[in-house]
């Protein structure tokens, strides 16, 4: 799928997405951008509801993003690779809410949120949850929830955080928020600031 885009609204459950809802084992997004609402109920994303092991590369999204869980700017669920993208607009969900993707299983390189990014749990400037690879990406939006909230990553459970960044405000309801993580379970961090 390249060079695509999306302005009208979409609407869904699963897998929802501005520009396809799944991708393939083989399938490259390039060079696409969504400028509509959608809004779904799991693995929601601004670009793809879905990413399957697939490359999404150069997309951004400009259209607000909603659902409940596995909630992102570019990619609601991300096993593939995510890479140079954006999201400038609001994200919000209950879990797992991301500035680019809700929940991530392997690689996000390269991308930024400027939008304002909420929730109640798992809620980051990047991604909700971690448990791969994030390098060298930041966050320049507000990021707001309840628990387990990040500037970068609400949750890092394994995997690497490296050259990220964030510099919008972050708001929790207490324990479990961090600048960069709310909850480091596991993996490492290197090289990241606020």
């Amino acid at each position: 799928i390249i060079n695509c885009y999306n302005t009208g609204t979409v609407l869904g459950s699963l897998q929802v997405g501005g520009v396809c809802g799944i991708t393939g084992t083989v399938t490259t997004v390039k060079n696409c951008y969504n400028t509509g609402a959608v809004s779904g109920e799991e693995e929601v994303g601004g670009v793809c509801g879905s990413n399957s092991t697939g490359l999404v590369k150069n997309c951004y999204n400009t259209g607000a993003v909603s659902g409940e869980t596995k909630v992102g700017g570019v990619c609601g669920y991300n096993y593939g690779a995510l890479k140079n993208c954006y999201n400038t607009a609001v994200v919000n969900g209950e879990t797992k809410v991301g500035g680019i993707c809700g929940e991530n299983s392997q690689t996000i390189e390269n991308c930024a949120s400027l939008g304002v990014t909420w929730g109640t749990q798992y809620i980051g400037g990047i991604c909700g949850t971690s448990d791969t690879t994030v390098e060298n990406c930041y966050n320049i939006g507000d990021v707001i929830g309840g628990m387990y909230i990040g500037g970068v990553c609400g949750e890092l459970s394994g995997g690497t955080l490296k050259n990220c960044y964030s510099v919008g405000k972050v708001s929790g309801g207490g324990y479990t928020t961090g600048s960069i993580v709310g909850n480091k379970a596991s993996g490492d961090i290197t090289n990241c600031y606020y």
